[in-house]
């Protein structure tokens, strides 16, 4: 595995081990819809540069911001 410097997360602008398998990476590209709903896989995509943290991550998951703190 070669060495890849820490790079900051785009939301709380912490460092982020870019081989921590819970780091997000955005992309933008193109999508089909499913004919049950969701889509398929990502088309065309590219790579924005920007990096989310995987506790960022998490909290978003769990409050629907990486910002908000749970309340329970």
């Amino acid at each position: 595995m070669t060495f890849v410097p820490p790079v900051h997360c785009d939301t709380h602008d912490g460092l982020v081990d870019l081989h921590d398998p819970d780091v997000l990476f955005e992309v933008r590209g193109w999508v089909e819809r499913r004919k049950g709903g969701g889509v398929h896989h990502v088309r065309f995509k590219e790579q924005t540069g920007r990096i989310m943290c995987g506790r960022c991550a998490r909290q978003r998951a769990r409050t629907g911001h990486e910002q908000q703190e749970s309340l329970l």
